[in-house]
């Protein structure tokens, strides 16, 4: 780990990370080494996150042995509470043309022939075609419904972990090859579904982050999408990967809004 961030600060003098999380035990265990040595070599540090440093891995396994990480962030890292209720990126999203959206709701019969004209409209008159891509380290994929740069999915073919279920290379391979993607029959996300919903966030970001033109059809409104409130257990409701999750999820819904804007992504 120690030559890792000695070649990391040879490389850079400053690392900036968004969304910066811990949810993983190994990740905590060796991040105190990492950037005690990333420190002690000059390197500067900047983050954003939705958590507070000393919330970071809260109820995390063994997270006694993480916490001296946390006062090393502190030590090095001034802390700045940007604290607002105002989401940015909603504003973005406030006037929406209906005739031009991206995404609509609630499901059934409408809501699938809107995905399906759209998918036709931008797939430029192309052929209804499958298509297969390169993933990574020589695995591929194949797309069923593809019409030049658009792709078609159901929601259950991206997210269900019944299927051959996506993973993170799977979605970044598909925004790499498609400038258009169209998904149907979003549900109710949450913890019922936490396996589906973490799949889903995953698709999210990789859309918001290479910029991806997406069509959506879902069960509710962008807003209403993650149910936030659910019947398990105050002490479920703790769990870190439960909280993690529904932080995620907030996230989500506000790329959605943001997505929303007929001029994403150049807005």
């Amino acid at each position: 780990i120690v030559q890792v961030a000695r070649m990391i600060s040879n490389e850079s003098i400053l690392l900036a990370f968004d969304e910066f999380v811990v949810t993983d035990c190994a990740d905590a265990l060796m991040m105190r080494n990492l950037f005690d040595e990333l420190f002690s070599q000059g390197t500067v540090v900047i983050a954003t996150s939705n958590t507070a440093p000393e919330d970071l891995y809260y109820q995390g396994l063994n997270r006694h042995y993480f916490l001296p990480f946390i006062d090393t962030l502190k030590r090095y890292c001034k802390p700045h509470d940007m604290e607002t209720k105002f989401d940015y990126r909603l504003k973005k999203a406030d006037a929406v043309d209906v005739a031009a959206s991206r995404y609509v709701s609630p499901l059934g019969r409408d809501a699938d022939a809107y995905i399906e004209e759209k998918f036709e409209e931008f797939g430029a008159g192309k052929p209804l075609l499958p298509k297969v891509i390169d993933v990574a380290f020589g695995r591929t994929l194949a797309i069923e419904k593809t019409r030049g740069d658009a792709a078609l999915f159901d929601f259950y073919e991206l997210c269900d972990g019944r299927l051959p279920a996506f993973g993170p290379a799977d979605f970044k391979a598909v925004c790499d090859n498609f400038e258009y993607i169209f998904v149907k029959n979003v549900p109710e996300l949450g913890e019922e579904n936490h396996n589906e919903a973490r799949r889903f966030v995953t698709f999210i970001d990789q859309v918001y982050d290479r910029r991806r033109k997406l069509f959506l059809s879902a069960a509710k409104s962008f807003d209403e999408l993650c149910i936030q409130n659910s019947h398990s257990s105050a002490e479920e409701s703790n769990l870190l990967s439960v909280k993690e999750l529904k932080t995620a999820m907030r996230r989500m819904s506000s790329r959605l809004g943001e997505m929303q804007n007929p001029h994403w992504p150049d807005a």
